[in-house]
C-alpha cells in the first residue's frame, strides 16, 4: 500500500492527526502542490475540533502562546487564522514563537498572504514585515508563486509611501531568489497519487460546513451553554462581548484567571455588583440577589424565590440554566432539561419530595439537602427513602430525625457514600443509640455525620461522625466538623 492510500485509509478511520503527520512528512521530501491542498483540508478539519484561538484579550493571547510553544502540527491552522489580527509588535512575537516549527506549507502559503494583505502600514510594522520576508525566504510552496509575483506592483501602486519603497526593495532582495526557484520547480504528485489524494479531499470537504461565517454573538452564546464545561468556547464569547463594549465579556475573562490579582478580585466584585441582573438576562426575576455565585463568569449557584411560581413556570427551559451546578428552590425547577450541569440541590419544602425524588428521572444529582418536616405522610416517607428517581445520589442532608428514620426504612440508605443529619440534642438521646443498631450489620454509607442543634454540655457546636469499619460496624463518635446549614 502506497503512503498516499495510507493517509486515505486514516481519514476514513478518523485518524486525522496521523494522517496529518504522514502527508507532512511526504509534502517535506516532495514538496508538490497536491500535497499541500490537502494539508490545508486536513488543517481545517481538525481546527473545527478545537475552541478559536481569535481575539486580544490577555487570556485568549496567553492561550494562543501556550499552544504555539507546544508545536503540535494539528494546532496550526487555528493559530495561523488569528495570527495578524493583533498589533504588529505581538505579531512579530508570534513568528518568533513558530521560528522553531518543522516546516510546513500551510504557514509558508500563510506568510504570502500576509504579505499581500499589507496588515500594518507603520514603521512599527517593519519589524514584523522584515522578520516575516526572512522566514519567507525558505519558502518551498510553489502554491505562493503567483502571490509572490505581485507583490511589486502592489506596494508600488497601493502603498506608494516611504515603507512601500523599502518593503519593495527587501522583496526583491530576499524574494527573487525564491520565486525563480518557485517557477522552475516542476515537482508534482503522481497521477495515481493524485487521484487518492483527491479522494482524501473530497472526503474532508464533506465534513465542512455548508456555509462558513462569523458566529453573532448570541450563536456563540449558544455554543457555551450547550458545553457548559468548555473554558474555550467562554473565551470566544468573551473576546466578542468585549468587543462589543458589554461589561460582561471583561467579568468572564476576570474569573477565567487561576490567580487574579487584588486589583482583579475588585474588579470582578465591582462589575458582579453593578452588572449582576444583566448577566442573568431573563433569570434575574425569578434568582435571589442573595446566594448568587458566578464561575468563569456564569450563574453556578443560586437560590429561587419562593414567590414567583409564575414567573418561574415562564424560565424553567431558558438555557442560561446550562452553567447552574448548586440550586435551591422548588421540585419544577430541578426537573428542567436545561439544567445540564445541576450536581445538588436543596429541597425548600418537604411537599416537593415525591416531584424531585420518585417522579422524575434526574441522572444529575448527586447531592440532595432536604428541608422541612415529612408529618409522618407515607407517601413522602416512602419518596425520600426510595429516592428512585436520584440514581447517583451519593451524599444525603436531612434538617430532622424523622426523616433519618424514612432513610434507614428505604433503599437510599444503600446507594449513599455519606449522610449527615441536624439532631436537636434536647430531643430523646435513646434515638442515637437507636440508630446505630440500626446502622450496623447493613450495607451503608462510609461516613455518618450527625449535627446537635443545641447545647450540649462542655460543647459549642457539635458534630458527631461515626465510620463504617470493614466488618460493617459503625465506630465512633469522632469529632467532626460541623455544617454551617446555611439559610
Amino acid at each position: 500500500m502506497s503512503s498516499i492510500n495510507t493517509v486515505l485509509t486514516q481519514i476514513k478511520e478518523g485518524a486525522l492527526n496521523a494522517a496529518l503527520e504522514t502527508l507532512l512528512e511526504l509534502w517535506r521530501a516532495s514538496p508538490t502542490p497536491q500535497l499541500a491542498h490537502t494539508i490545508d483540508h486536513l488543517g481545517h478539519a481538525l481546527a473545527r475540533q478545537q475552541p478559536s484561538l481569535a481575539g486580544k484579550t490577555k487570556l485568549v493571547l496567553e492561550q494562543w502562546k501556550k499552544i504555539a510553544e507546544a508545536a503540535k502540527p494539528s494546532d496550526l491552522t487555528r493559530l495561523l487564522s488569528p495570527m495578524i489580527d493583533v498589533g504588529a509588535a505581538h505579531a512579530a512575537e508570534r513568528l518568533d514563537l513558530l521560528k522553531a516549527w518543522p516546516e510546513d506549507p500551510r504557514f509558508q502559503l500563510a506568510m504570502a498572504k500576509w504579505l499581500e494583505a499589507i496588515p500594518y502600514r507603520s514603521n512599527v510594522g517593519q519589524k514584523f514585515l522584515s522578520r516575516l520576508l526572512k522566514r519567507a525566504k525558505k519558502t518551498r510552496d510553489v502554491r505562493a508563486l503567483p502571490i509572490l509575483v505581485g507583490l511589486d506592483a502592489l506596494f508600488k501602486f497601493d502603498f506608494d509611501t516611504a515603507n512601500g519603497q523599502w518593503l519593495q526593495e527587501r522583496v526583491a532582495r530576499y524574494l527573487g531568489p525564491v520565486m525563480a526557484r518557485l517557477a522552475a520547480d516542476t515537482t508534482r504528485s503522481s497521477d495515481e497519487d493524485s487521484k487518492s489524494l483527491a479522494e482524501c479531499n473530497a472526503l474532508l470537504v464533506a465534513e465542512e460546513p455548508e456555509v462558513t461565517k462569523t458566529l453573532t454573538h448570541p450563536e456563540q452564546l449558544a455554543r457555551v451553554l450547550a458545553n457548559p464545561d468548555d473554558k474555550g468556547e467562554r473565551l470566544v464569547y468573551a473576546d466578542m462581548l468585549v468587543e462589543l463594549g458589554d461589561p460582561h465579556g471583561e467579568f468572564i475573562v476576570l474569573q477565567l484567571l487561576e490567580e487574579p490579582k487584588r486589583a482583579q478580585q475588585r474588579r470582578m466584585k465591582a462589575l458582579e455588583k453593578a452588572h449582576s441582573d444583566a448577566f442573568l438576562g431573563p433569570l434575574a426575576k425569578v434568582v435571589l440577589k442573595k446566594g448568587r455565585v458566578f464561575k468563569a463568569g456564569f450563574l453556578s449557584e443560586c437560590v429561587i424565590k419562593t414567590t414567583s411560581v409564575r414567573a418561574l413556570q415562564q424560565v424553567v427551559d431558558e438555557p442560561l440554566w446550562a452553567t447552574v451546578q448548586h440550586l435551591q428552590g422548588p421540585a419544577v425547577i430541578f426537573q428542567s432539561p436545561a439544567l445540564l450541569s445541576l450536581e445538588s440541590v436543596i429541597a425548600e419544602r418537604d411537599t416537593d419530595l415525591v416531584g424531585l425524588c420518585v417522579t422524575t428521572k434526574n441522572e444529575r444529582i448527586r447531592i440532595l439537602r432536604v428541608r422541612g418536616r415529612l408529618d409522618g405522610e407515607p407517601v413522602k416517607v416512602g419518596a425520600l427513602g426510595a429516592c428512585s428517581a436520584l440514581p447517583n445520589l451519593k451524599h444525603l442532608l436531612l434538617e430532622n430525625t424523622q426523616m433519618m428514620e424514612a432513610v434507614l426504612a428505604g433503599d437510599v440508605w444503600v446507594r449513599l457514600e455519606s449522610l449527615r443529619v441536624r439532631h436537636d440534642y434536647t430531643a430523646d438521646q435513646r434515638l442515637m443509640a437507636n440508630w446505630l443498631e440500626s446502622f450496623n450489620g447493613r450495607p451503608g454509607p462510609a461516613v455518618v455525620s450527625i449535627d446537635y442543634n443545641g447545647r450540649p454540655p462542655g460543647y459549642g457546636r457539635y458534630c458527631a461522625e461515626f465510620h463504617r469499619a470493614k466488618d460493617g460496624t459503625y465506630v465512633g463518635p469522632i469529632d467532626g466538623t460541623p455544617d454551617d446549614w446555611r439559610e
